[in-house]
């Protein structure tokens, strides 16, 4: 499989990141390349910088990029990914910080929606990690422990580059996890329903406009 860092322009940004003291910018540079030149391109996704995970938190926190998808049955944005990105030398306690913002991102956003589950990104630098929220749980996706440096996979590296590429390329076929749902049943059509902002949608597929 060729490597995005074939590409001159991508190569360069990498370039920038392994910089002796290279700012944190030159990191989220390299990744808003990647995400939206390669892997978030498709006009399904918005690519979002600086927001907060849930209104709520405008002016209190932001997290670095944010990838959503629209529902059209939900009338609205969800999220399919947080990333949370550091400078590419950090010490171990930023390390930690980094996968804790991210942790409570998705805490946030989960409790505010009723959202079962959502994916994180953490980088520090050209190499990253990511992890899966749930309520209760904060999971790892390579089963190491949080916060140890030889979790993190370089882009940079071929072997490196295709775990990266593979979990993202994961996390886009499940798509965005959407609201939990509570049915209830209609005794005017004989079936189960439930409702969205946008509809009513039964569980035969039908769906009437509110």
């Amino acid at each position: 499989m060729p490597s995005l860092l074939d590409d001159p322009l991508t190569k360069y940004l990498w370039q920038q990141v392994q910089n002796m003291g290279s700012y944190e910018n030159a990191a989220q540079s390299f990744w808003h390349h990647v995400y939206t030149k390669a892997l978030f391109n498709h006009r399904t996704y918005a690519v979002d910088y600086e927001d907060p995970p849930i209104t709520e938190e405008q002016g209190q926190r932001k997290v670095d990029q944010t990838v959503r998808v629209l529902s059209s049955d939900w009338g609205t944005l969800y999220v399919l990914l947080f990333h949370e990105i550091k400078r590419n030398e950090i010490s171990n306690a930023e390390l930690e910080t980094v996968e804790f913002q991210a942790y409570t991102a998705s805490q946030s956003y989960c409790k505010k929606h009723n959202i079962s589950r959502v994916y994180s990104q953490t980088s520090v630098g050209s190499r990253a990690r990511f992890f899966l929220f749930s309520p209760g749980s904060w999971t790892p996706l390579d089963g190491k422990d949080l916060g140890v440096w030889d979790a993190y996979q370089e882009f940079g590296d071929r072997d490196g580059e295709k775990y990266i590429i593979g979990q993202l390329e994961k996390i886009k076929r499940e798509g965005p996890t959407l609201p939990t749902i509570t049915w209830v049943w209609d005794p005017n059509h004989n079936k189960h329903f439930y409702v969205t902002p946008v509809f009513f949608i039964f569980d035969d597929g039908t769906k009437i406009k509110k």
